[in-house]
């Protein structure tokens, strides 16, 4: 199984829209529906208003590299700039 950790820093204020914009563009319910996908969670932070963290599970690596190539994590790419300062990616490969 392969597990992401992001966190991502979001502009002052942005956080809500961002996660607004991952629901419209059907990021969070596209992930899901994969094959291959078993968790896909945003967390929002307590101590910082401007913080989120996603938690992903994947059957393997394979799977993930599948959803690399979806519109909808593409999209996710695209629409990056307009909300966040900098995103931190953590991968973890676990049985």
């Amino acid at each position: 199984m392969l597990v992401i950790n992001v966190f991502y820093k979001c502009k002052p204020g942005k956080r809500e829209e961002f996660l607004e914009m991952v629901e419209r563009e059907g990021v969070r319910t596209g992930s899901l529906a994969e094959e291959g996908n078993l968790a896909y969670r945003y967390y929002r932070s307590v101590a910082d208003e401007d913080e989120l963290f996603l938690y992903e599970e994947w059957k393997d690596v394979d799977a993930h590299g599948v959803h690399r190539t979806m519109p909808h994590y593409q999209r996710l790419q695209e629409c990056q700039g307009e909300f966040l300062e900098s995103t931190a990616v953590n991968k973890y490969i676990t049985e």
